[in-house]
């Protein structure tokens, strides 16, 4: 068909304009299906977030916000701030901040977090525009009232602080902060009266994890270390990703000499958000103390200054503590030396394995660390034994005095004698001999793990150890800590090969069958621990437990019975007491085990736990309550108390309906 020029310009016309139209239809329904998915993205990132799965709701976020339309990208961006608040990811949102400090106008919560981390980097500049950002339009003013008073503190402006905390008053619990504060500034000088302010704090908001952390402080300060756990964990509880509440409360584990537990909560926060302090303690606990099973490679490295020494420590062998050569003088590994002690500490342990006493005491006379030592013990431990192998004099640190502990604290027996040891020899010459077993156990070359091993450090202990055999004229601690040491770091096994080569005695032969009852080993376990119970000692009472014990274990409840019968210390005692009435449980006389337990309820945790079971068994709500609370005051960790007081509330509340 022939067509026309006209008709052929209005054909070509009529296929461009269908092109356009197809073109601008295919690229409207794109804008339209991206849009769509858009919003279906951002709903669930929301509803994630509802949820509190942040990590999920983070991953939508991130990849959602690099391809959002521009008109939407700042509702992204807000979002992703929302949920970095949600996660307390402080580096990400000083990031956002630095990024887009406007985003932040309408997240208050988030830019209190970011102005305490610019105020702990003391970047002061950035920390005043957003503070002034603020001042118009604060929804809770106590919070920025506490920052304000935090922000005089950091710049040692206390009695400016002091005038600003009496200067107004919040209602309710909005009031915490301020009280707490209060009470900081007047226990120096007041700890009755800093005691009352945290009391009255404590009766608005008890769960406030800022009263319980200081109450624990207290606590612990005034030899109450039972009831400073209880406030440690009740304050991380109360913010579980709170990282500094999860440091406070392992640092209080390890001034206890409990390093699996602080490893423990150490290595549980460990997640892609870690702060880079928590990963180097995390690190430098198990290679002194526990060797904590964590497999490092599944988690992302941290951010912040301490990345070069731990990318250098993880590089490490487990058994090297330090490597000069592998280091190659990192400058930035190096200036961290002066403000983290782990270095100094690994230095020196690595020092005293390779046998250089020198260097060890230069580091020790140069170390920065001293006022805050991780181990005052073992550091001045050290200082007297490398005098002693070197001048062989027996004297304290720089001519200094005995230091003064405190009751509570418990210090093992050897840093004991070396204290009293070298005053003495300062203030008697040469009157009194040193007991030769010390002597011997100075001059040898195991005297670096004996007080490694000591200090409780017995990844390090056994890292310096160095006699397969100790010898009789050793200390008995020592083959017993050894061996102690062997099986909580090394396995059943390995302790028992380790003991069996020792010089045979009392207290090595009562951990030598526990370890056996441990293995399974039964027969043997019996047949030493029979003998030690004829022993009138804390070692025949524990043997004798442990007898009775394993006869209860073993299903034989009258042999179990006798045991407790025929040693009348045993009988007498509460633990003995629980053993009757586990037996008279497994017997199945109730009625005995009630009357057992009950009359243990005042002493025992075991009693507690039993009766609580019984009263809900006999639907006494009340009493299974109030014991239930009394055993979460010991446990206030344990979720499994706190179920079931919501149990026993469902079913109270039930049976009066």
């Amino acid at each position: 068909m022939n067509l026309s020029v006209k008709e052929k310009i209005t054909l070509g016309a009529l296929i461009v304009l269908l092109c356009t139209l197809f073109v601008l239809g295919f690229f409207y329904w794109r804008s339209y299906v991206i849009t769509v998915q858009e919003k279906r993205c951002y709903a669930e990132a929301v509803e994630l977030l509802n949820q509190s799965r942040t990590a999920e709701a983070l991953t939508i976020i991130r990849t959602s916000k690099g391809s959002a339309s521009p008109e939407r990208y700042e509702e992204w961006v807000s979002l992703e701030i929302h949920a970095l608040e949600q996660s307390r990811n402080i580096h990400r949102l000083l990031y956002l901040y630095g990024q887009s400090p406007a985003s932040f106008r309408k997240h208050e919560e988030a830019s209190l977090l970011v102005e305490r981390a610019l105020l702990k980097t003391q970047n002061m500049e950035l920390f005043n525009e957003l503070r002034n950002e603020w001042s118009s339009h604060e929804t809770r003013p106590e919070l920025w009232f506490a920052l304000d008073v935090d922000t005089l503190l950091s710049q040692g402006k206390k009695d400016e602080a002091l005038e600003l905390l009496n200067s107004r008053e919040f209602e309710g619990p909005a009031d915490c902060g301020r009280l707490v504060r209060l009470a900081i500034l007047k226990a120096g000088d007041d700890l009755q009266g800093a005691w009352t302010l945290l009391e009255k704090a404590y009766q608005s908001a008890p769960r406030n994890p800022d009263v319980r952390s200081f109450r624990a402080q207290i606590l612990e300060y005034t030899g109450n270390p039972n009831q400073a756990r209880v406030e440690y964990v009740a304050a991380h509880l109360a913010e579980p990703d709170n990282p500094l509440l999860r440091d406070q409360l392992a640092e209080y584990y390890r001034r206890q000499g409990n390093y699996p537990l602080a490893l423990k909560t150490w290595a549980e926060g460990m997640n892609q958000r870690s702060l880079d302090f928590l990963w180097l303690k995390t690190i430098f606990w198990s290679k002194i103390s526990y060797p904590y099973q964590i497999d490092w490679s599944s988690y992302a490295l941290p951010e912040g200054e301490l990345l070069p020494l731990i990318t250098y420590l993880l590089d490490l062998p487990q058994e090297v503590f330090w490597d000069e050569n592998a280091l190659k003088d990192n400058p930035r590994v190096l200036r961290l030396a002066d403000t983290r002690q782990e270095i100094y500490w690994l230095r020196l342990i690595h020092a005293l394995k390779d046998g250089s006493e020198t260097r060890a005491m230069d580091l020790i006379k140069s170390n920065p660390h001293k006022q805050s030592s991780y181990h005052p013990d073992i550091e001045r431990a050290l200082q007297i034994i490398l005098v002693y192998r070197r001048w062989g004099v027996l004297i304290p640190p720089d001519g200094d005095e005995a230091p003064v502990f405190k009751v509570q604290e418990q210090r093992h027996q050897f840093f004991e004698q070396l204290d009293h040891l070298a005053q003495a020899r300062t203030t008697l010459a040469k009157s009194k001999p040193i007991p030769y077993k010390i002597e011997n156990l100075l001059k040898s070359d195991e005297i670096f793990a004996a007080v490694f091993l000591a200090g409780g450090w017995i990844e390090a202990a056994l890292a310096l150890h160095k006699m397969p055999l100790i010898p009789e004229d050793f200390p008995d601690w020592v083959s017993y800590g050894l061996t102690q040491a062997m099986r909580y770091n090394r396995g059943n096994q390995a302790a028992l090969e380790f003991s069996a080569k020792q010089k045979s005695n009392e207290s090595l032969n009562l951990l030598s069958a526990e370890i056996l009852l441990a293995e399974n080993n039964f027969d043997e376990a019996v047949s030493r621990l029979s003998k030690l119970t004829e022993y009138k000692t804390d070692i025949g009472f524990r043997a004798s437990w442990l007898l009775s014990l394993a006869y209860l274990n073993n299903g034989d409840f009258e042999k179990s019975k006798r045991i407790i019968d025929t040693h009348p210390d045993l009988a007498k005692s509460i633990t003995g007491k629980e053993l009757l009435g586990r037996i008279a449980l497994n017997r199945n006389n109730i009625a005995e085990a009630d009357r057992i337990y009950g009359s243990l309820v005042n002493d025992s945790l075991e009693a507690k736990a039993y009766l609580a079971r019984r009263a809900y068994q006999k639907k006494d709500w009340e009493k299974a309550r109030a014991l239930t609370e009394e055993l979460l005051i010991y446990f206030p960790d344990k979720l499994q108390l706190r179920a079931n007081l919501e149990t026993i509330a469902q079913q109270r509340e039930h049976d009066n309906s």
